[in-house]
């Protein structure tokens, strides 16, 4: 299911991002909890947004209606919380956008 999580906000960042865009995907171990996240310096979505990404078929942007199902993010957020974790997204309009998905680790 990592792999879902990781190909989802790859995919994402492609799709959103837009032309020119750089993406970063990286994985670390921190304070008792692996952090997966995908960092970008593209078009971003506006703060009031943010919240919302997460939600089945929500589109942040309308005249990219067209690209994808809407299930993409909603999947992350299934996938890590039923792992016992959470996610946000952090960013705004025009300074790219952050996910961060936080799994706790087992000890």
């Amino acid at each position: 299911m990592l792999r879902v999580v990781a190909r989802n906000l790859a995919e994402n960042a492609i799709r959103y991002a837009g032309p020119g865009a750089n993406a970063i995907l990286s994985v670390r171990r921190s304070d008792g909890e692996v952090v997966l996240r995908i960092v970008d310096d593209g078009a971003g979505v506006d703060q009031a947004d943010l919240t919302r990404l997460f939600e089945r078929f929500y589109r942040a942007d309308r005249s990219r209606a067209s690209r994808g199902t809407g299930l993409g993010l909603a999947i992350v957020k299934h996938v890590v919380s039923s792992a016992g974790g959470t996610v946000d997204a952090t960013g705004g309009r025009g300074r790219g956008l952050e996910i961060r998905c936080s799994f706790p680790t087992r000890s």
